[in-house]
């Protein structure tokens, strides 16, 4: 029996996915012989739509956006240790490049070609001879990768992941220097219900209540509170002046509780076993 006519182009792949899956599959680090040049209207089609999803994202979202960017960093800066470690150690980096798919732009800087791709979802860094089967110039052979110490090869694998390590402490660092400790806002809200049994529970305060004063003196601030209510001794009665999560105003009375320790943190009014916004 004769086989049955295939239609055309029914299995055939087209050359823009085989080439992006091949890319995929080599981690970006296809050889330059095997990069084709594509075609402006490809190229740029592909940037017209990862910037208008981008844009979108943003009106949308700008935190998401800002996500996305903070991603494209991290892998940057992974493949930047990746890239650094490899010429420290004396390896042959042929490119360095931004992003999958179509190539967008792209310069060569002695040995090493830097550029941008058009699809934002990686980034890569080629060393020659990054395994046995990876075919390379004989002259280059005593720089490939497969060539060096094993220590060399742990430092190179291993400098994007601390890459990661270095921005977390960074981050860590730097938004708890800046930010990190909670400052007055002014408005001694409550977060969250009152502890179970508490005098703040027995007279009703609640969540989104705002602590305006006591026994008729202002509080403009967690610090004067916690001042305040240490001030009182077990049984004294305390005038508390607030705004409630409706937005209605009335006083209320309470006795703070006497735990031997008058507070946790500046936050905590364990007196009161409430916890401030």
């Amino acid at each position: 029996m004769g086989s049955r006519p295939r239609k055309k182009g029914s299995c055939k792949l087209s050359s823009f996915y085989s080439k992006f899956r091949n890319e995929i599959a080599a981690g970006g680090a296809v050889d330059d012989q095997d990069v084709v040049k594509n075609s402006a209207v490809t190229t740029w089609s592909t940037v017209v739509i990862v910037v208008g999803l981008l844009a979108w994202l943003g009106v949308k979202n700008p935190w998401s956006l800002l996500f996305v960017a903070g991603l494209i960093v991290s892998v940057f800066l992974h493949e930047l240790g990746h890239f650094v470690s490899a010429r420290r150690s004396g390896m042959k980096v042929t490119q360095f490049y931004m992003g999958f798919g179509p190539r967008v732009w792209s310069t060569k800087r002695g040995e090493v070609e830097f550029g941008v791709r058009a699809l934002p979802i990686g980034a890569f860094v080629r060393i020659v001879g990054m395994n046995n089967l990876d075919e390379c110039d004989p002259a280059d052979e005593p720089r490939a990768y497969r060539q060096q110490s094993y220590p060399k090869r742990i430092f190179v694998i291993t400098a994007g992941s601390v890459m990661h390590m270095i921005i977390a402490a960074t981050l860590f660092i730097g938004v708890y220097a800046t930010a990190g400790r909670f400052g007055d806002t002014k408005e001694l809200l409550i977060y969250g219900a009152p502890a179970t049994g508490s005098p703040a529970e027995e007279i009703g305060l609640q969540d989104g209540d705002q602590i305006l004063a006591i026994n008729e003196t202002k509080i403009a601030s967690r610090t004067e509170l916690v001042k305040t209510i240490v001030a009182f001794k077990p049984g004294d009665t305390v005038e508390v002046f607030r705004q409630t999560h409706i937005n209605t105003c009335d006083k209320i009375f309470l006795v703070p509780l006497d735990t031997g320790s008058p507070m946790l943190s500046p936050r905590h009014a364990r007196r009161l076993r409430v916890y401030l916004l």
